[in-house]
């Protein structure tokens, strides 16, 4: 690309967001209070983590994962952690693997019939486990290939669409949350295909960001760490050893303090740099 195309292209930009207060202001809190949250991956780890703290803050919370016993005891252990949390907490078994972009907007049209339209989606749902790209047999590396795309990028997108698309299909617009990994901004061996994955969450969020929000609809990417979960501990048993060592040097927290340092910050979004 030459100057003057650069230029040009820094002007058009400049031009876009000088009319765009939201660009250089953060937005408002949004208050989750009577509002119905949906949560994928929320039967164990961070999405049940989020979506205790949002029963907790006045929502109704639906909690999807494809493990039907695991959703429930998720949903028995929320309901108990205060009076009538188990009226504002509900259930769905779905893949999001496996789930086209209709079959997950059934399933939030269901939802709502009992919860009210989805004002809040949060595409938790990933899977992580490292693995170096030589010195293994290229069936496992496939098979590893194809679960993480599958999950992490192809299914989260699914989810994104198809919640962002019935949101802005009322008038009322909404919020719709991917949850990535500081994997998506840098990477190390061992996380190549993982952070493949995650770094698509961003390209997505670039172009689809001003698409849905010309419909009231904000899009984000949170990118946490690394977060003491069963999913993380279960993928550190077949960490190759270069990857145990660097993420050694990395701080583990858990769910619940991750959430509270987000709530702290009041879950604001930068305009549309809201994908960064």
């Amino acid at each position: 690309m030459d100057a003057l195309s650069i230029l040009a292209a820094a002007a058009l930009r400049l031009r876009w967001a000088w009319g765009r207060p939201d660009v250089w202001l953060r937005r408002p809190r949004m208050d989750v209070a009577g509002k119905h949250v949906v949560v994928t991956g929320g039967s164990q780890g961070l999405g049940r983590a989020l979506a205790l703290l949002c029963v907790q803050k006045g929502a109704r919370v639906t909690v999807v994962a494809r493990t039907a016993a695991k959703l429930k005891e998720a949903c028995a252990d929320i309901a108990s952690a205060g009076e009538g949390f188990g009226d504002r907490v509900q259930h769905a078994v779905l893949d999001v693997s496996t789930a086209s972009c209709e079959q997950v907007a059934e399933m939030l049209r269901q939802a709502s019939r009992t919860f009210g339209r989805v004002d809040v989606f949060v595409a938790n749902a990933g899977t992580g486990n490292g693995m170096l790209l030589f010195g293994v047999p290229l069936s496992e590396v496939q098979a590893t290939l194809e679960n993480q795309v599958s999950v992490n990028l192809v299914g989260g997108l699914r989810c994104v669409i198809a919640a962002a698309q019935l949101m802005a299909s009322d008038g009322q617009g909404g919020r719709v949350s991917i949850v990535s990994s500081v994997a998506g901004l840098a990477t190390c061996p061992g996380y190549s295909i993982y952070s493949a994955t995650k770094f698509g969450h961003r390209g997505f969020l670039a172009g689809a960001y001003e698409e849905f929000r010309r419909h009231g609809v904000h899009l984000s990417v949170f990118y946490p760490g690394s977060i003491r979960t069963p999913g993380f501990a279960s993928e550190q048993e077949n960490m190759p050893l270069v990857t145990q060592k660097i993420e050694a040097q990395c701080s583990d927290i858990s769910s619940r303090r991750v959430l509270r340092g987000r709530a702290a910050s009041g879950h604001r979004g930068r305009g549309p740099r809201n994908y960064q």
